[in-house]
């Protein structure tokens, strides 16, 4: 089956990288046709107040809340020519309210900033766009500081042994397709060894026939060592790239699922923005992979 992209979400805060997750998020819906959602969520208050007194308050912030992104949203539809984008206000902890609101909308996609200062908190382990990535059911796409740039040009596509990790294959072509970009298939290996180059060239083959059938135009590398987070993250930088798609390689735990070290680690300090993609319960081989 093939990803496409028709609604949206990007929580929005007025911090700085959530601007710049909105810039994302407003070029995306421009060249997919897509429909956009903002979505603002209100923490509790940690003061102490009276039932009705809570109740107020909420009220208030919430209606200063919407007035402010219909005012945002009035503006993104005249600027940008796309559909005057939803609001939803949100109470409640901010990474089970984007994700139960990508849920309702049925988001093809998150796009949210990795830091913010006036609603978010620092995003990294235990944080809130650490749950986001690990809980929601569709792609999240994270934007850290300063990565302004709009569009993804050069896509590095990273590749270990995994069948999981082949399924990104379709979202690069679709991504491919409406952004103009080079795919960079990084194979990532722990050695040389026979057995491993042997196994790696098949994969290969079966990456570069999808992606020239789909006519995607397409650069090969293959990297050798321990680290495939640093690997692919020194790659991006070198050859100015400007997305990395992972997967999540989520694994079960007491406490429900955390994300895989390699994914982890480029979520948190990838100078890039990153596409974090959790693996289908049900992987049906895309042409053989």
């Amino acid at each position: 089956m093939s990803f496409k992209i028709t609604q949206i979400l990007t929580p929005v805060d007025f911090s700085e990288t959530s601007q710049e997750a909105l810039e994302h998020a407003i070029f995306m819906a421009k060249i997919f046709k897509a429909k956009l959602f903002f979505v603002h969520v209100i923490e509790p208050s940690s003061y102490q107040f009276e039932m009705s007194e809570m109740v107020t308050l909420n009220n208030k912030i919430k209606k200063l809340a919407y007035d402010k992104l219909d005012e945002l949203a009035a503006a993104v539809h005249v600027e940008h020519g796309i559909y005057k984008p939803e609001i939803l206000i949100e109470s409640g902890n901010i990474s089970t309210q984007i994700v139960e609101a990508a849920d309702k909308i049925k988001a093809s996609i998150i796009v949210m900033g990795t830091h913010g200062v006036s609603g978010f908190a620092e995003f990294f382990i235990g944080s809130n766009a650490y749950k986001v990535v690990t809980q929601a059911a569709c792609p999240v796409l994270t934007v850290q500081r300063h990565a302004s740039k709009s569009g993804f040009r050069n896509i590095v596509l990273p590749i270990d042994g995994s069948h999981a990790s082949r399924q990104k294959v379709k979202y690069a072509v679709e991504f491919a397709k409406h952004y103009g970009s080079v795919v960079h298939v990084v194979e990532l290996i722990p050695d040389k060894e026979p057995g491993t180059l042997h196994k790696f060239e098949v994969i290969k083959k079966q990456v570069n026939e999808y992606l020239d059938a789909a006519e995607i135009p397409k650069k090969n590398k293959l990297l050798v060592g321990e680290n495939f987070a640093k690997l692919a993250m020194k790659y991006a930088n070198d050859n100015d790239a400007d997305l990395i798609m992972i997967m999540t390689e989520q694994d079960e735990s007491l406490t429900g699922f955390i994300m895989g070290p390699s994914a982890q680690q480029i979520v948190n300090h990838s100078q890039v923005p990153v596409l974090s993609i959790t693996p289908e319960e049900t992987y049906i081989p895309i042409g053989g992979m």
